[in-house]
């Protein structure tokens, strides 16, 4: 694989989320100069300078340039530092960090086959491409120890071979996720850092906005604090913000969902398509069980539920089963073969997570009496022991 190609991979940074900077400050126009040197490249070329916005790129200029040629490119600022792209072509495309009064040389290698790049006089551009280095790094490690297993396909002892190539990949894989995610760490007040977090290994990006948020964060901070207005520090701290905005609602559903509260007034349908009220269910104690079939811990689950439906009559405790399963006939297919069809069966709306799971943790369990009163709010399987101690009382 060409090295474009991971650069490309590596920083396809899409901003499709908006920003709202109307109230960013004007600043005079600021100047940078960028020499670009294609004295070892290979064939002629269009070259486009494009400006990359927090909502839209935009082409600043287009040259022709020729097999060996040294073209100079003068550039005004909107602000400072802003974000450059000089493509090649689709797949050919250097990202660079730009600064007032930078005066940056980009000297570029290739052919019709890819090329590769050096850049001076910005430090913020090096680190872009310190960035790229890493990730083409692993994704090297990676098609080596891919071609070494091809190499062996065949061999007598190929067990051994796949579980050890294996392990190589998914070590490798975790590697360039911890060297990425330090890197960020160690760079957070640098524009270049906002590449990087997007970085993919090939298709994959390496970092998740929601799983790595508290990292999205930290950088947004750092940005924000650093470049006040700049349109993409604002664009990342803008997301940040209504995803952080959105934890602490979900956290605050989710803590009026706790023991001694009371569970919400609930109407679904049941595996015979009428509408059953939670809140009208005569029973002593309701165990509302949270399912999802592609969990692990619902069939573990399911074994305690049967249990408790044996030892104990439906107008002492009933078992209602939400499902969380889009497609109807599957989901009567699971109350068959699980033997669910005993207790109250029943299947969730489009907000019906949004309502009592807000969290989305599955399995989930609550045990309520008999006036909807939540007694406990419970996880895991261990939990399930709380169950009879509850209903014991």
């Amino acid at each position: 694989m060409n090295k474009l190609f991971f650069i490309a991979s590596l920083f396809s940074l899409l901003f499709l989320f908006s920003c709202e900077n109307n109230s960013t400050e004007k600043h005079d126009k600021s100047t940078a100069n960028i020499n670009i040197d294609l004295s070892n490249f290979d064939f002629d070329a269009r070259l486009y300078v494009i400006n990359m916005g927090a909502k839209q790129n935009t082409i600043v200029d287009s040259l022709l340039v020729k097999n060996g040629s040294i073209a100079n490119v003068e550039l005004e600022l909107s602000q400072s530092p802003d974000i450059y792209i000089l493509q090649l072509s689709q797949t050919d495309i250097i990202r660079l960090i730009v600064e007032d009064k930078d005066n940056i040389s980009v000297k570029i290698t290739g052919s019709p086959n890819g090329i590769s790049y050096a850049v001076e006089g910005s430090e913020a551009s090096q680190l872009v491409l310190d960035y790229s280095n890493l990730i083409q790094k692993h994704m090297n490690y990676h098609d080596s120890v891919y071609r070494n297993y091809r190499n062996h396909m065949g061999d007598n002892d190929m067990d051994d071979i796949r579980r050890t190539t294996d392990s190589l990949l998914k070590t490798n894989y975790v590697n360039s996720y911890n060297d990425l995610k330090k890197m960020v760490l160690a760079n957070p007040n640098n524009l270049a850092s906002l590449l990087g977090i997007y970085s993919k290994f090939g298709k994959t990006s390496i970092l998740d906005f929601d799983l790595d948020f508290e990292l999205f964060k930290v950088l947004s901070d750092s940005l924000i604090a650093s470049y006040p207005t700049n349109t993409h520090a604002v664009a990342l701290f803008d997301r940040v913000s209504k995803h952080d905005e959105k934890i602490q609602l979900t956290e605050k559903k989710y803590n009026s969902l706790g023991k001694g509260n009371k569970f919400p007034s609930l109407t679904l349908k049941n595996n015979d398509n009428v509408l059953i009220n939670i809140e009208e269910n005569s029973a002593k104690y309701k165990i509302v069980y949270l399912w999802k079939p592609n969990k692990k811990s619902f069939y573990e689950f399911n074994k305690v539920f049967r249990k408790i439906s044996e030892n104990y009559d439906k107008k002492e405790v009933d078992i209602i089963a939400i499902a969380f399963e889009k497609d109807m006939l599957a989901w009567r297919n699971y109350i068959r073969m699980e033997r669910m069809g005993e207790w109250t069966n029943l299947i969730a709306e489009a907000n019906t997570e949004e309502q009592i799971n807000p969290k989305a943790d599955y399995c989930l369990v609550y045990v309520l009496d008999a006036n909807n009163v939540i007694l406990a709010r419970l996880k895991s399987l261990e939990d399930l022991r709380e169950i009879e101690r509850i209903i014991k009382l």
